[in-house]
């Protein structure tokens, strides 16, 4: 049996397709690709999807899983908010990085660097989008979780500043 190697096309609007066959044998194709090389990219992608079946682990990155992930997620749309708004300091550092590379160590500086007032609550983020990519057999484990997040205190209240 020989390794599918599938094909990548030009179509007359310009744009790049690319064309392979499934695990059933379908043949499937996706279009609008602007470059042969990010028509590649996903022909690869999609060629180790069928290869692997399902051992396959997409080779995502942090902010493309934040995206799958935000856009499944049934919530109430300030909850939504919520987490969009605590995984940017995340996605600043990480956003670019294939997920199965993100470390303990890694999480556990970034971690540190982030302002006080904004950690707890960015690394419980994190953790959550990443514990998403454990279920969906993304990555075999999530770093987040080995790394200590204890709640802040809460404020000092004085009720009777003066009389």
């Amino acid at each position: 049996m020989s390794a599918q190697r599938g094909q990548i096309f030009r179509k007359p609007t310009g744009l790049w397709a690319v064309r392979w066959r499934d695990a059933e044998g379908h043949r499937r194709q996706r279009t609008g690709f602007r470059t042969k090389g990010e028509a590649r990219e996903v022909l690869e992608e999609e060629l180790r999807r069928v290869r692997l079946g399902p051992l396959h682990r997409p080779n995502a990155t942090l902010r493309e899983l934040t995206d799958v992930y935000v856009e499944q997620y049934d919530a109430a749309p300030s909850t939504v908010a919520w987490l969009r708004d605590n995984m940017r300091p995340a996605l600043e550092r990480f956003g670019d990085e294939p997920i199965g590379g993100v470390t303990v160590q890694q999480v556990a500086t970034w971690r540190a660097s982030v302002p006080e007032g904004k950690r707890y609550r960015s690394h419980r983020a994190l953790r959550q989008v990443l514990q998403a990519a454990v279920r969906w057999r993304w990555i075999e484990d999530n770093p987040a979780v080995h790394v200590k997040n204890p709640e802040p205190r809460a404020g000092e209240i004085d009720p009777f500043g003066s009389w």
